[in-house]
């Protein structure tokens, strides 16, 4: 995002100039900072050689691409096993769901509302039975 905000994505999207001008190393070395200050210290590893933002960019998502599917498996895992305790908190429960959801948006798995609505109500105890055939009417 904040590549984006500060009109930067280009240099990590678009090949690099094999002649690049001072502007555009500027920029590039911009990138560079912006990613090393988000990334955690234990990723800098992977990227202290590159040279570019673009190379930057492309090993950290090389790296971080092959872990999506097991990542998937294993969010959607704890999504189908989350069940809400008879003494739980709703509000905690319906929190804790939407995080999970959110995760795997966030690896590119995308859950349908209806899957949503079912997630959320079919693992909650029956105390909630009324709001569950309520929301069925």
């Amino acid at each position: 995002m904040i590549l984006i905000k500060e009109n930067l994505f280009h240099l990590i999207e678009d090949d690099t100039p094999s002649q690049p001008d001072e502007k555009y190393i500027k920029k590039d070395r911009q990138v560079r900072a912006i990613i090393n200050i988000c990334i955690e210290d234990s990723q800098i590893i992977h990227i202290k050689y590159e040279t570019t933002a673009k190379a930057t960019w492309n090993k950290l998502k090389a790296i971080h691409e092959r872990s999506n599917l097991s990542s998937k498996l294993l969010l959607l895992g704890k999504l189908y096993a989350t069940k809400m305790s008879e003494d739980g908190n709703m509000n905690e429960h319906i929190a804790q769901m939407l995080e999970l959801i959110d995760k795997l948006k966030a690896v590119g798995e995308e859950i349908k509302y209806d899957h949503i609505a079912a997630l959320l109500l079919v693992p909650v105890p029956k105390s909630y039975e009324s709001l569950i055939t309520g929301s069925r009417s």
